[in-house]
């Protein structure tokens, strides 16, 4: 018989080794090598337990700026500036894309969908007219999925487009 056991702890993710954790804190292994020697704690089995790191974590920082104020401000603004640099770089790595683009990418989109949606009505009316409700829900289900498809394909044709030029712009600016 199975005992029901109502869970008292809570949840907390486990890390099996070093590159998972230096992944979830996109640093290098080497500084997650370098926690451990300043006493990353582990579980019993020899995992990381994020929420003792977190809590190791604030010890360890409330301790090194505890006397230094200013050097705590110091080493936030650094770290700061640091992630301003990475994100900047993203940008220029085409990682990342600016809020004004996917904004405007969206409007477009859900325009054309406003369009081809509100064009569904005249295109089908004629085609149903006189037809049983179970032929008048084939042709509209067969019409909206028609319209999604081309949709779809308008997509992967813009998709498509945009990479051959990105690949294109990329071999012109690597051109001697």
């Amino acid at each position: 018989m199975k005992k029901n056991h109502k869970k008292t702890e809570k949840t907390s993710l486990v890390f099996k080794n070093q590159n998972e954790l230096a992944e979830l804190f996109d640093v290098d292994v080497r500084t997650v090598q370098r926690w451990i020697r300043d006493g990353l704690p582990r579980t019993e089995k020899g995992f990381y337990d994020l929420a003792q790191i977190v809590s190791w974590w604030k010890k360890r920082n409330d301790e090194r700026f505890k006397n230094d104020p200013e050097k705590k401000w110091n080493h936030e603004h650094a770290r700061w500036r640091a992630l301003l640099r990475k994100l900047q770089y993203k940008v220029k790595a085409g990682e990342l894309i600016p809020r004004e683009e996917v904004e405007s990418e969206w409007l477009s989109i859900l325009t054309t969908v406003k369009k081809k949606l509100l064009n569904l009505g005249p295109r089908i009316a004629p085609q149903v007219v006189g037809q049983e409700i179970h032929v008048v829900e084939k042709i509209i289900t067969e019409n909206v999925r028609d319209l999604l498809n081309a949709m779809t394909l308008d997509s992967d044709k813009n998709t498509a487009a945009k990479e051959i030029t990105n690949n294109t712009e990329q071999s012109e600016e690597q051109t001697p």
